[in-house]
Order: structure tokens, then C-alpha cells, then sequence
């Protein structure tokens, strides 16, 4: 496994669609496994850690990945009860693939 970190730089309030979308650029390559740890900077520098899991595409595709994200999110907005905006989200991950660079 090879450890990797994308970041991807945001002006806009958390969103479901916009977390499955840096994850799915991620991880959305076939026959992948992953361990991913998902966090966000707000525009005033607060780093918040949303959580981590590990992802297997032969175990639930994209689903999989759509319920994890909604799980985190969830949590995030419960927890926090606020919605910041943002300026990054991080995304730290270990892959079995190395993934193919895939624009949002």
C-alpha cells in the first residue's frame, strides 16, 4: 500500500455531492482498496477531522462509498451543528492501486 494525500482547494459550505465527488476522484478506480481519513479547513484556518474507513470496490462500488460519505457527513454536522465554508478538503489515503488522476 502507498500512502498518498490530495487536497482540494473549495469556496463553498459542505455538501454530500461535493464529498462523494473528492472521494470518487479518489477511489474510483476498479478493483481498488483504500483506507481513507476525510478532513476540512474552514476559511479561518479550523481543521476539522470528519472520520475514516476503509473502502473496497468489490464490497458495495459506489454505494459504498456514497453511504460512508453521508455517515461522515452526518456525524459532522450533528456534532459541529454548524456548516462552515471551507477552503479544503483533505483527504489522506492508502491504496493497493496508485488511482488515476481525475479532475472534479
Amino acid at each position: 500500500m502507498s500512502a498518498m494525500i490530495r487536497v482540494f482547494k473549495v469556496k463553498s459550505t459542505l455538501s454530500l455531492s461535493l464529498l462523494r465527488k473528492c472521494v470518487l476522484s479518489v477511489v474510483g478506480v476498479p478493483g481498488i482498496a483504500a483506507f481513507l481519513k476525510i478532513s476540512i479547513r474552514d476559511g479561518h484556518g479550523n481543521y476539522y477531522t470528519l472520520g475514516s474507513y476503509f473502502y473496497n470496490s468489490s464490497n458495495g462500488g459506489e454505494n459504498k462509498i456514497v453511504e460512508s460519505v453521508l455517515l461522515l457527513y452526518n456525524s459532522f454536522l450533528s456534532y459541529y451543528s454548524f456548516n462552515p465554508v471551507l477552503s479544503q478538503i483533505i483527504i489522506y489515503y492508502e491504496t493497493t492501486k496508485k488511482p488515476k488522476k481525475r479532475k472534479l
